[in-house]
């Protein structure tokens, strides 16, 4: 017997979290053959939207059904719908309910950040209901394990002084970052709870002479990669497996769909994990000395220097500088020179398409040849195959949902 297939109106706005959702939906009707169509809208008007589901109510709805207009609407009809929007309790009360678990995503990037060795975080929140439990669960596991927080919102740092209506056009002034955060320079993280808010903090610092991650680092959240590949240190990020989101939203709904009865039931989807890059990068180290040498080598991979010139910027004779290495770091100058190098060239390999050519002149090498001998000395791989296989590893994660 054929059943007739279900439309599922999908509320959602545009955002690389959301395609993800609408991701994971869609995997969860292939993988079961189940007989659901979904067809998206990002909410033009409540108006609109509210003749559409006058005129055309769907067979279930997923999505942000936070809008009480909305919300009302599809119970007083009684369509079947699964609420994505997070823990309000008006929300709650009225549907059920599969969204990220906030407070665990505070949980994991605050362990996170301590366990990379910062001293003092910093959480960086936006207007929004899901940033607060961010930052409560961020705050709360730092200080269980011993840690200060300074906690500061988008407004304390915006460039207008008036009040703002649409935190994603918010702009930093220089002074108050510098007011704020110049005190904390050094051993520093920042939680920015959205990655956009990471991508203009971290343009502001940069552009104030700060360095990213070694003066502050910076870690966002949510892993929409067109924001953290934007400025010249690509951000670290949460991701919170909005995937899995969708795939489990679509689960239940089609369970409904079959008279199951959820209440007012809830599930809350666990961050996936931290997506490293660039900017939360640091490696700790006790000796200021040290520091600026090791930093003087990250801010000049791109130049072919020597451990001679090292020595000559860090002011000391070449054998005090490798005592010096081998005392803190347990390696030479040229090893860690080398390292360094070869964990630029990995992560351009893994998260960028610049082409090989390229990035042997990003990385301080004479020729792309001579970057494939050493790689492969190092790695056992060829640059290409690097690349082929991290690329094939991400493809492969993907359905796994966690």
């Amino acid at each position: 017997m054929v059943h007739a297939k279900k439309n599922i109106m999908v509320l959602l706005p545009q955002s690389e979290v959301n395609n993800r959702m609408l991701r994971g939906m869609s995997k969860f009707i292939e993988t079961h053959c189940v007989p659901l169509s979904l067809y998206y809208n990002d909410r033009p008007g409540s108006k609109t939207l509210l003749q559409i589901l006058e005129l055309y109510p769907p067979s279930g709805v997923i999505g942000n059904l936070a809008d009480p207009a909305i919300r009302n609407a599809v119970v007083d009809r009684g369509i079947p719908s699964v609420n994505i929007s997070g823990l309000r309790e008006e929300v709650v009360k009225q549907l059920p309910t599969v969204t990220m678990d906030n407070q665990e995503i505070g949980f994991m990037a605050a362990n996170y950040l301590i366990d990379r060795g910062y001293d003092h975080l910093i959480s960086l929140s936006i207007p929004t209901f899901f940033s607060a439990e961010r930052e409560r669960g961020f705050i709360l596991r730092a200080h269980a394990r011993g840690r200060q927080v300074s906690a500061l919102t988008c407004e304390s740092l915006a460039i207008r002084t008036q009040k703002i209506e649409d935190w994603r056009y918010t702009y930093f002034d220089e002074a108050k970052v510098r007011n704020y955060l110049g005190p904390l320079k050094g051993k520093s993280a920042i939680f920015c709870h959205d990655d956009l808010k990471a991508q203009h903090l971290g343009r502001v610092l940069e552009e104030m002479g700060y360095r990213i991650p070694y003066d502050f680092a910076l870690l966002g959240c949510d892993n929409e990669e067109r924001f953290c590949h934007l400025g010249t240190t690509p951000r670290s990020s949460v991701n919170v497996n909005s995937d899995l989101i969708g795939y489990e939203a679509t689960a239940l709904l089609w369970q409904i769909l079959n008279g199951y009865d959820p209440g007012q039931s809830v599930r809350l989807i666990p961050p996936k994990g931290i997506v490293e890059r660039a900017s939360s990068d640091w490696v700790k180290i006790e000796d200021e000395a040290i520091r600026r040498e090791v930093d003087y080598m990250h801010q000049n991979l791109h130049r072919k220097i020597s451990v001679p010139q090292i020595a000559k910027a860090a002011g000391v004779s070449r054998r005090i500088l490798e005592m010096r290495f081998k005392r803190d770091l347990e390696d030479s100058v040229g090893r860690k020179l080398n390292e360094f190098r070869m964990e630029k060239v990995s992560r351009l390999l893994r998260e960028t398409k610049i082409p090989i050519g390229h990035i042997s002149k990003l990385t301080g090498f004479s020729s792309s040849q001579r970057l494939a001998t050493v790689f492969r000395k190092e790695t056992g791989l060829t640059l290409s195959d690097y690349r082929k296989r991290y690329s094939r590893n991400r493809r492969a994660a993907d359905p796994e949902f966690g």
